[in-house]
C-alpha cells in the first residue's frame, strides 16, 4: 500500500486498495472486495478509472448490504 496523501497524514482513517479490476470483470473478483469490505468495516468506497472500475464499485456498493 502506498503512504497516505498529505492531507490524509495524522487523520485517524486507514486507507485499504482493491487495485486490479479488469474490463468486464468477473462477478467473482467484485466479491473479494465485498469480503475486503466486510473484513475490514470499511464505510467509504472511493472508484478511480474507467468504466469497469465504476461500474464494478456500483455492485460492490450493493453487495455490502447483502452477505453471500
Amino acid at each position: 500500500m502506498r503512504s497516505k496523501p498529505r492531507y490524509l497524514q495524522g487523520k485517524q482513517r486507514e486507507i485499504f486498495e482493491f487495485g486490479g479490476i479488469e474490463p468486464n470483470p468477473e462477478f467473482n473478483a467484485l466479491m473479494k472486495a465485498v469480503d475486503m469490505v466486510h473484513a475490514n468495516n470499511i464505510d467509504f468506497l472511493l472508484a478511480v478509472g474507467g468504466g469497469s472500475v465504476l461500474d464494478g464499485t456500483k455492485i460492490v456498493i450493493k453487495r455490502i448490504h447483502h452477505r453471500r
